[in-house]
């Protein structure tokens, strides 16, 4: 990393990359989505993102100064279901067998 051209327009001109795009990796209190993990990156003046890594690094959440871009259920985040309950968490098919 530290010899990424991507980054040596900004080398000796900030102290630390964080000024650029922080990013916090925390994990949910609130139910429903207690114990889900997150990544939360932003970029100056621009977008923000809520990774969730327990369901393949898929955008949760998004902001454009401020202003939410992805839609949110009124459930809000859940935990990811496993794959043999399928997304409703039912066992049942929907052939109902």
């Amino acid at each position: 990393m530290a010899n990424d051209p991507i980054l040596a327009p900004f080398r000796g001109k900030i102290a630390n990359l964080d000024q650029l795009a922080p990013v916090i990796q925390s994990t949910l209190a609130a139910r429903p989505g207690q114990g889900i993990r997150a990544i939360d990156a932003a970029v100056v003046d621009g977008l923000s993102i809520r990774e969730d890594p327990d369901r393949g690094f898929d955008i949760g959440m998004a902001w454009f100064a401020g202003v939410p871009l992805a839609w949110l259920p009124e459930v809000g985040e859940r935990p990811h279901s496993p794959p043999s309950r399928g997304w409703r968490g039912s066992t049942a098919s929907a052939a109902g067998s």
